[in-house]
């Protein structure tokens, strides 16, 4: 048989078992999930800029054209942790050039989505909403249709940018579907993006409301509450109510101190 095996066979012969989900299991990589749902774990995943890959089973290379896999997570880099020290530093722009260089390192392996949103994060706060546009499209392009179904914080990011950039044609049925649906974390992040359309638009008060709601009626979705918290906080704080501002940072900071939010709440107080 060729080294180069076809990569169907060569997983049967692998054993692979099935296995179908939304959201990659990062800490369990390397994997490879085909177009059938079925999962392996493999030694190694080099991939091409087309999305084409060679996997490595048993130290044997198999090549896998773009069109034959789901979802892949590599070997996480190394230097997402240099980032997040980057960021716990404040030094953004360090922070950026790091995660622009896993962007293209982990190309199609997952870990560019994970290098991807704190660097769009970091855009955002730096009011930089075209460069994180940018590494949207570039993400979409890669991981076609299913992006937002694999990586569910991509869409959250893309309504962010979409409100940053004053683009929301279109986007408030977006968020009324997603509220109207069975997926509570999605529809919490909708209220939160209800909020930040509002807050652009200057109405601080009824922006506060859809973050209010937020914490409230989706206190269970831990993702999203200590930036639901802050932005409670702060409109507080804009509205010149300091009392309920630090009552709500001091939730914040109470209930999740390690969250990158509950440092920005020690800076507005």
């Amino acid at each position: 048989m060729n080294t180069r095996t076809n990569i169907l066979t060569a997983l049967a012969l692998a054993g692979f078992s099935a296995s179908v989900f939304a959201q990659p299991e990062y800490d369990k990589g390397p994997y490879v999930e085909i177009a059938t749902g079925q999962k392996k774990a493999v030694d190694r995943i080099d991939s091409k800029p087309s999305g084409d890959l060679v996997v490595y089973i048993s130290g044997k290379p198999v090549e896998l054209a773009r069109d034959k896999w789901k979802l892949t997570v590599g070997v996480r880099p190394d230097e997402l942790d240099d980032a997040a020290q980057f960021i716990a530093e404040g030094k953004s722009a360090e922070a950026m050039m790091v995660l622009e260089t896993v962007l293209k390192k982990a190309r199609f392996q997952s870990w560019d989505v994970v290098a991807g949103l704190s660097l769009i994060d970091l855009q955002l706060a730096s009011k930089d909403a075209n460069a994180a546009a940018s590494v949207l499209k570039s993400l979409q392009k890669r991981y076609g249709d299913d992006t937002f179904i694999l990586f569910a914080d991509l869409e959250l990011a893309d309504w962010k940018t979409r409100v940053a950039l004053g683009k929301t044609e279109g986007l408030e049925a977006v968020l009324s579907e997603a509220l109207a649906g069975d997926d509570r974390a999605r529809a919490a992040k909708a209220q939160l993006i209800r909020g930040d359309v509002k807050a652009r638009a200057g109405l601080l008060k009824t922006a506060q409301l859809d973050y209010l709601r937020t914490n409230y009626f989706y206190a269970k979705e831990d993702s999203i509450q200590p930036e639901a918290l802050f932005k409670i906080g702060s409109t507080f704080s804009a509205m010149g109510d300091t009392s309920n501002a630090k009552i709500y940072f001091r939730k914040l900071k109470e209930t999740y101190p390690d969250s990158n939010f509950a440092a920005k709440a020690n800076a507005e107080e």
